[in-house]
């Protein structure tokens, strides 16, 4: 008991001359969120908050991050009861870092990427559900014209091991990694990647791993007139419960062309074998589409992309992209092509902007076929201190799913409505097939108000419905579910 007291009071004479110090700072960060679903067999009433803060002291940093969610908030399905497994509380983030002016090492939880992100990217993306952040070790080294970055971590599998008596096992995947740039010249830059991973299958009948090892080079070249990124990365598997190995390669190019007011931009991307938890395949096209729905990007993927910009002078830009993806060895071709065009004037007292996207995505695999026509128009003024967007948008959306053909109509009109620290979105949407059909069809509407309500502290309020997708509202876009009822949020900093 004596030695506890004595731990303690040493822990308190550290922390009071931590924060007497002028080099001790702390920051954080709180967001809470309160939504009532309307919806049946299902529970209404969710919560969710998020706690983080980060303490500074010379070179040192700690940090941590806490989430509770009451229950759980699932975006596809309902909840009919509350169960304990529906009630989440944990530790989301903690790490310990310390940092100069060429040196870093961090222990605990990262995100990372090596060049482009095809050899290796772990993140964390809240609005599609992605986390492949690690909990381990990353250290980075910078002397003179040398980049080097080495990391060892761990992620929850995707996949669990039952045993022979049925009990579920957590399983982890495991990735270490090593990555080196370095400027040949002023202009260029060489890299080269290496990481090493150890993946829990989805169909292992025993504790059995997949061992992973990809080896990627790039360059780099930066000049006045052009930049160019190349990459290229080699797959192999090995250990695989069904057959002995698996080689893989990907390549990534794109290239950015500066003449005048003119930008010409290109890329090109081919992925074979070369299906990786932990990195990010560039989809390589305006709409960020993959090609196919049920297989994984790198499976077997080909495609281009092309984009013309011009912009004679402050007023006026115009914006032409156009791309194409394809499969080589599938049995099944499908096929992705992508258009978008965009043009902007803006006058002495207001702008306008037109847009026209056309996705046209074959995915044989699947059985589905779908095409996407989205033309729009948007207006943006002032009157005084009032600003106001107004958007109007109509989408005609073709499906094929198994020989069924669908067709419908989505059209959109949203006003934006700023003044000072107080701003209105209202968006209301609507679905239908045919003329016979317009007033039988549901109206998605719904309103967000944004508020700063103290220096450091944001509101959001939502009421309506939402028919899910990229929605923009007062300045910011997101990805949301399908939703209806209220919402609201209340972002605090320190």
């Amino acid at each position: 008991m004596k030695k506890i007291g004595i731990v303690l009071s040493f822990l308190v004479i550290i922390c009071l001359n931590l924060f007497a110090s002028d080099n001790l700072r702390i920051s954080g960060l709180n967001e809470a969120q309160y939504a009532h679903k309307i919806v049946k067999d299902s529970l209404n009433n969710f919560f969710y908050d998020g706690f983080s803060f980060r303490l500074d002291y010379n070179d040192f940093s700690f940090g941590m991050k806490f989430i509770a969610e009451l229950p759980k908030y699932d975006k596809f399905n309902s909840i009919d009861k509350l169960k304990s497994d529906n009630i989440s509380y944990k530790w989301d983030e903690r790490f310990l870092s310390y940092k100069t002016d060429n040196f870093s090492a961090l222990a605990g939880t990262f995100e990372e990427a090596f060049g482009t992100g095809i050899v290796l990217r772990v993140y964390r993306d809240e609005e599609f559900d992605i986390d492949t952040r690690l909990e381990g070790g990353l250290v980075k080294f910078s002397p003179k014209n040398w980049n080097l970055k080495a990391l060892y971590g761990a992620l929850p599998s995707e996949y669990n091991y039952m045993d022979f008596f049925g009990v579920e096992h957590d399983e982890y995947d495991i990735v270490s990694g090593i990555d080196i740039e370095t400027n040949i010249t002023k202009f260029i830059k060489l890299g080269a990647s290496f990481t090493s991973s150890r993946i829990f299958p989805q169909f292992a009948m025993e504790e059995k791993h997949i061992q992973q090892e990809i080896l990627g080079i790039r360059a780099l070249c930066n000049l006045k007139w052009m930049d160019i990124t190349s990459e290229y990365a080699t797959s192999k598997k090995y250990k695989l419960i069904y057959e002995p190995s698996q080689d893989g390669t990907a390549v990534y190019s794109y290239l950015n062309t500066y003449i005048g007011k003119f930008t010409i931009s290109s890329a090109y991307k081919r992925y074979k074998n070369f299906d990786f938890r932990m990195n990010d395949l560039p989809t390589v096209n305006h709409s960020n589409e993959p090609l196919h729905k049920y297989i994984a990007p790198g499976k077997d993927e080909e495609g281009i992309m092309g984009e013309l910009r011009f912009v004679p002078n402050f007023s006026n830009e115009f914006i032409v992209n156009y791309a194409e993806a394809w499969d080589r060895n599938l049995p099944n071709k499908s096929r992705l092509k992508d258009f978008y065009a965009e043009m902007r004037h803006d006058f002495e007292n207001f702008s306008i902007t037109t847009e026209y996207s056309h996705l046209d995505v074959n995915d044989k695999d699947s059985g589905i076929r779908k095409k996407e026509l989205t033309p729009s128009i948007s207006v943006d003024f002032s009157i005084r201190e009032i600003s106001i967007l107004v958007k109007a948008e109509y989408q005609c959306i073709e499906e094929v799913d198994f020989m069924e053909e669908y067709r419908h109509y989505e059209p959109l009109l949203q006003t934006d409505i700023g003044y000072k620290n107080i701003s209105l979105s209202l968006v209301a949407e609507y679905s239908y097939k045919n003329w016979d059909d317009i007033w039988k069809r549901p109206l998605w509407l719904g309103g967000e108000i944004y508020a700063k309500i103290l220096e450091n502290t944001e509101l959001r309020f939502f009421a309506g419905k939402e028919k899910g997708g990229e929605i923009c509202k007062n300045g910011i876009c997101r990805q949301y579910p399908t939703f209806k009822g209220i919402r609201l949020e209340l972002t605090t900093t320190f």
